[in-house]
């Protein structure tokens, strides 16, 4: 017992792997589409968090260099 891809339908019936095979293609279609569509949501997701980790890093950074030089921060006082 199963369901059709295309129609929705039920199918409760007994046959041969070629009969179905139609049937199963589209089934295997579907599943592909949908995982590749879920992979695409990973990896946006993986890029975005990535690039707000780099920026956060990138900031602490150079506070920790103001912070640790004092001739630096003299330097970007004047540039302001």
């Amino acid at each position: 017992m199963g369901k059709n891809p295309q129609s929705e339908g039920t199918v409760d019936k007994f046959g041969c792997a070629i009969e179905f095979l139609p049937i199963l293609l589209v089934e295997n279609a579907q599943m592909i589409r949908q995982a590749a569509a879920s992979t695409d949501k990973v990896a946006n997701q993986v890029q975005k968090s990535r690039a707000e980790f780099i920026g956060a890093l990138t900031n602490d950074a150079q506070q920790r260099l103001l912070d640790a030089d004092p001739q630096v921060n003299k330097i970007c006082s004047r540039g302001d």
